[in-house]
């Protein structure tokens, strides 16, 4: 079979493409009107911290999702000790959130997680029940990974994007001879999937 002559196939790899081919660019990403960050491994850290459900799992709420938007702007900024600084983050927040006070919640959750798909696009699919329980966060195995590699110091590594540390992953996983088969891209396999399982469906009813 032809893969390119699969309905939507061609336009998923574009997809993926074009979502790779801007890592390292500092391109701003719109979300529901408020213009945000790529998203690096210090964003997941600082998500982690606060068990946000976007990368923990769970119910999101409103309030998760306007937590989200204010941390990942552009015009976020860590408050330093003095009152004038926590009051301008106060306004900066206050301005998000006059923004996106029309948007529903729905298309809050639609819009952040279209955001975190093309940063986890190329994530290593999970390897499922391991033994014993987990001796690192997510964010600590990536940063142990990277600095192993390519023996860059960690502050370095914390600002990189997330959806390139996933790259990087994958090419070493390649250039030590792994199978390349066993890489999975994610928004064109599931459009073959889909279009199989549409097949197999049919011939099923045929029968």
């Amino acid at each position: 079979m032809n893969l390119h002559e699969i309905p939507g196939y061609k336009e998923a790899i574009e997809a993926e493409q074009a979502a790779r081919s801007v890592v390292l660019l500092g391109m701003e990403h719109d979300i529901c009107g408020v213009a945000c960050r790529p998203f690096t491994v210090q964003d997941l850290i600082n998500l982690q911290a606060i068990k946000s459900p976007f990368v923990c799992g769970g119910w999101i709420s409103r309030m998760d999702c306007l937590r989200m938007l204010c941390i990942q702007s552009v015009t976020h900024r860590k408050p330093g000790p003095g009152w004038w600084e926590r009051m301008a983050l106060k306004r900066r927040n206050a301005a998000i959130l006059r923004r996106v006070r029309s948007v529903g919640t729905e298309d809050m959750i639609a819009g952040i997680n279209a955001f975190l798909d093309d940063a986890f696009l190329d994530a290593p699919a999970s390897s499922g029940g391991s033994a014993g329980s987990p001796i690192a966060s997510s964010a600590a195995t990536m940063v142990d990974a990277i600095a192993s590699e390519y023996s860059w110091p960690i502050s370095e590594i914390l600002g990189l994007e997330v959806a390139f540390v996933f790259q990087l992953f994958r090419l070493r996983h390649v250039a030590r001879g792994g199978n390349r088969a066993a890489l999975i891209n994610r928004r064109s396999s599931k459009v073959v999937g889909e279009y199989l399982r549409g097949l197999n469906s049919g011939m099923g009813a045929a029968e």
